[in-house]
């Protein structure tokens, strides 16, 4: 029987594949949850570590031997649809090696897959929603009446049971620190060209949007509706106070769906940062309509003064129709355009546009405008991601008995997993291609204002390095083309040379 001081919890983020636009040394940032939960763990008495597989360079071979090593008594993993082929590869490795170790997922996949879960794969528990006290109650309680333990899910005599939802965390304040120390940070962005010793941190969790496609604000929703909230501006710099001073990062890449929600946060944090002469960058996602909110209250300006270096905005799409299809509010074209156009007064902030093609209403027609208004020059560069139906969202809900794609492994925000009313798969593939390069490569007054004309050194080495990918993407799609290579394997992102070792 486990004690409860003896007992080894170990949390796994197994070899995956890349997103074909990062590179190797800028592709994964800290498991931030693992760190997160870790912490509270540690804080109760349990022995606790990550083993982190994708800056170590860790493969498979590796891994077993790890495992066979280490010894763990707890095995957690947690991960997105795109990659949770992997973590089940994990789960079921780790009963090779000792069918006794307690698994337990959780995540954006597991938490919305309970059944589909338990049904296919080997494991003991699974976590939903935010994690840090359901998995320490769960870890408390294994081998006792485990009925009254909000937010877990099990298998007792052949009965699944899917406790009741843990209320979020109101007070995020009150978690301890993320337990940055199990993670070998040094390594994190050492050879990044432009997130230069990157560490991921959080202030917030939630939203107050509900888009329909969107897993983020469904994994920290209260009743099902979108809910936010945020830790206090102090606890933030105290720690980014530390990630600076003790691990010596230079840039914060912050994983908030929505880092500019709360303009009282903003205004705070980024007075502490100035106030304390920290200096380190900050990336970010953003809404538009808070950007444009924060330019009139001077939010914007401090924001930059403190760092900011890049914001990414889900533009989405430019009708109304669209808009209110995909539920995304507050955000209209207009607003978007205007959002831009004040991020170009900040000559140090990189601005990103995403958007999303692949609506069910697609056309030659719908897809040539769009084409339109990514060529157009609000925005430093373009991400253009399919419309894809994750686990959790009301997107699934609609698509999860008509899939046409089952390999959740290609739901990678690159391929096109659904055709439209008048569109193939292999159409919107082609057009996206084709855009892409397009947009990088083809048409010299892009390259130009984006290279040539380009005053600050960060942003002019970002719009060489993608167009760099982008060709080498290119010519590789070509190259299989022209030898015939038909495999899939290429579609799931780019393989780490070492994943197999």
């Amino acid at each position: 029987m486990l004690i409860l001081g003896e007992m080894k919890v170990l949390f796994v983020r197994p070899p995956r594949y890349m997103w074909p636009m990062n590179s190797e040394s800028s592709s994964f940032w800290q498991p931030l949850g693992f760190a997160s939960m870790a912490a509270v763990l540690r804080d109760n008495d349990f022995e606790v570590s990550i083993l982190d597989c994708l800056p170590l360079q860790i493969g498979w071979k590796s891994l077993r031997r790890e495992l066979e090593r280490r010894r763990p008594d707890v095995v957690c993993v947690g991960d997105e649809a795109a990659s949770a082929y992997e973590a089940i590869k994990l789960v079921r490795l780790a009963k090779e090696v000792d069918y006794s170790v307690i698994t337990i997922g959780g995540g954006y996949y597991f938490s919305n897959m309970i059944e589909d879960s338990f049904r296919k794969f080997p494991f003991d528990y699974i976590v939903k929603g935010e994690g840090e006290y359901s998995l320490l109650e769960l870890l408390q309680n294994i081998g006792k009446d485990l009925s009254k333990v909000k937010g877990i899910a099990y298998q007792k005599n052949g009965n699944l049971h899917i406790n009741k939802d843990r209320p979020l965390i109101k007070d995020l304040d009150e978690l301890s620190l993320p337990a940055y120390d199990l993670l070998p940070m040094e390594i994190y962005g050492a050879h990044s060209t432009n997130h230069k010793a990157f560490s991921a941190i959080e202030h917030g969790r939630g939203c107050t949007g509900g888009c329909s496609f969107c897993s983020i604000w469904k994994q920290m929703s209260c009743n099902d509706k979108p809910f936010y909230r945020t830790k206090s501006a102090s606890r933030s710099f105290e720690e980014t106070e530390i990630l600076v001073k003790k691990y010596h990062r230079k840039t914060l890449n912050w994983a908030d769906g929505t880092w500019n929600l709360d303009p009282k946060w903003t205004k705070e944090y980024c007075s502490l940062l100035v106030d304390n002469n920290i200096h380190v960058n900050h990336t970010t996602w953003m809404r538009a309509d808070c950007v444009v909110r924060d330019e009139k209250i001077g939010v914007m300006k401090k924001a930059a003064q403190a760092g900011l270096v890049q914001a990414v905005i889900g533009v989405e799409r430019f009708e109304d129709k669209d808009f209110k299809f995909l539920q995304k509010k507050n955000n209209d074209f207009q607003i978007q355009q205007k959002a831009f156009k004040i991020l170009s007064k900040y000559p140090k902030v990189y601005s990103i546009a995403s958007f999303i093609y692949g609506l069910p209403s697609d056309d030659k027609k719908s897809l040539k405008r769009l084409n339109r208004i990514i060529h157009s020059t609000f925005a430093d560069m373009v991400f253009i991601l399919p419309y894809t139906p994750y686990p959790g969202t009301e997107l699934w809900n609609d698509y999860k008995n008509k899939l046409e794609v089952t390999d959740l492994r290609k739901y990678n925000l690159h391929l096109p997993v659904l055709s439209t009313n008048h569109l193939s798969r292999k159409q919107l593939d082609r057009w996206f291609k084709y855009t892409l390069v397009d947009y990088v490569l083809l048409r010299p007054g892009n390259l130009i204002r984006r290279v040539v004309l380009e005053k600050d050194a960060r942003k002019r080495s970002i719009q060489i390095s993608l167009a760099q990918k982008i060709m080498k993407l290119g010519m590789q799609h070509v190259w299989n083309k022209m030898t015939f290579n038909t495999g899939y394997e290429s579609e799931y992102g780019v393989k780490p040379r070492w994943y197999d070792a």
